[in-house]
């Protein structure tokens, strides 16, 4: 088949980690600092722009919805996630140690991919780790998924393996190269 460009955009200064879509809204994070929100594909005006007036947070590596007026970036080279709620116009840190990927379970509920192998089981509301588990071989988590209407979990590291994982966080099948 034939792919043709429909339109083009530059819509940030540097990499754009992640892009993901809420309804009618398309959020985009960018290791330029900052999260937009646009308007379906209308990438001409912003509805929202997020980034820290100090310049502090950098590296966006992942970013969700968590609903339609919540996001929650992950900021690569920090020890946090950033709570952004877009239609109140606020933010509030949430730590943990150098997130790579987020996954939404719940409204409430995130999964985290770390840098040092380690998937946390995470309470926005209480901003509190339920349950954190080793998972990659001492390896960056670079991917972590919910299978729609299942209770599993896929994640992918830097060890060069799938991990197919139950509700619970326990391992149900390693995949690589090997199997």
């Amino acid at each position: 088949e034939n792919f043709n460009i429909i339109n083009e955009y530059s819509v940030h200064k540097d990499k754009i980690r992640s892009i993901k879509q809420q309804n009618d809204k398309i959020l985009t994070g960018s290791t330029d600092g900052y999260v937009k929100i646009w308007s379906g594909f209308n990438f001409e005006n912003t509805i929202y722009e997020y980034s820290d007036s100090m310049k502090v947070f950098n590296e966006i590596s992942d970013s969700i919805w968590l609903n339609d007026e919540i996001i929650i970036s992950a900021y690569f080279n920090m020890d946090f996630c950033v709570i952004i709620d877009h239609e109140k116009k606020s933010s509030m840190k949430f730590s943990c140690f150098m997130p790579k990927s987020l996954c939404k379970i719940s409204e409430n509920l995130i999964l985290i991919g770390s840098e040092n192998s380690k998937i946390s089981l995470c309470d926005i509301t209480n901003k509190s780790i339920i349950k954190e588990i080793d998972s990659h071989d001492e390896k960056s988590v670079m991917n972590i998924i919910k299978i729609r209407n299942e209770n599993i979990f896929v994640s992918s590291g830097n060890d060069k393996k799938i991990k197919l994982w139950d509700s619970d966080l326990n391992n149900i099948h390693s995949f690589n190269e090997a199997n």
